[in-house]
């Protein structure tokens, strides 16, 4: 049933280790339904945080066990936090899902996982080739979209997955951007994303290493 595998995939995010007062903090009555509904609910909502400070003894302690179940559930079961809600009997048993729990429980990141995340307004494809996007480098797009002139051409260096450049050119559709990349995988990554996100005719990728000398980003210029 839906919600036993997302108690399973809690309870094995949580901490691979069977310790008994842990897991005391994610299991669910079996025999009452309502509570079991009303645990999902606040656990999809987020508004229920377990005592981490109970469980954080673990070598394999995992911060947000919760929010990363929901995530994964979400993504590889098709799911949204409000179906996983109101029919929280359906089954969403998923190949994908296991594997991607082990991946998880591996403690490799969930934004290469599910392969995309969220920056800004926009959607990034992620991969092991870029870093993850961060909601606080968001305020570099704030300030360039505030502060950028009319018109404005713009540099972004060691653009990795293009977001910072992506997301100023998607909020303000009168700018053009050249992003330098110094690895090829890379590039292509950000170049899909600009395509992605409508911008591509606007973004202008550039392979090249930012310390080189002479660098290419010079024949660009000039830049605001």
């Amino acid at each position: 049933k839906g919600l036993d595998i997302f108690m399973e995939s809690l309870k094995r995010l949580a901490t691979c280790a069977l310790d008994r007062e842990i897991l005391a903090y994610v299991t669910v009555p079996a025999a009452n339904n309502g509570a079991r509904a009303d645990l999902v609910r606040h656990l999809a909502d987020g508004s229920q945080t377990i005592d981490s400070k109970q469980w954080k003894h673990s070598t394999h302690y995992l911060e947000n066990a919760e929010w990363d179940a929901l995530c994964l559930m979400e993504h590889f079961c098709s799911v949204s936090s409000t179906v996983l809600r109101t029919d929280p009997d359906r089954d969403y048993a998923s190949k994908a899902l296991e594997d991607a729990l082990n991946r998880r429980l591996a403690h490799e990141p969930l934004q290469y996982i599910l392969g995309e995340w969220e920056f800004y307004r926009q959607k990034y494809e992620v991969t092991p080739d870029c870093l993850i996007p961060r909601a606080d480098t968001e305020i570099l797009v704030e300030t360039a979209i505030r502060i950028l002139p009319p018109f404005a051409r713009f540099a972004d260096l060691c653009t990795g997955s293009g977001c910072i450049a992506i997301s100023t050119l998607a909020e303000r559709p009168d700018t053009t951007a050249v992003a330098l990349e110094k690895f090829p995988l890379t590039l292509s990554l950000a170049e899909r994303n600009a395509k992605k996100n409508g911008v591509d005719s606007r973004f202008d990728g550039i392979l090249d290493d930012v310390l080189a000398s002479p660098i290419r980003l010079a024949e660009h210029a000039p830049f605001d």
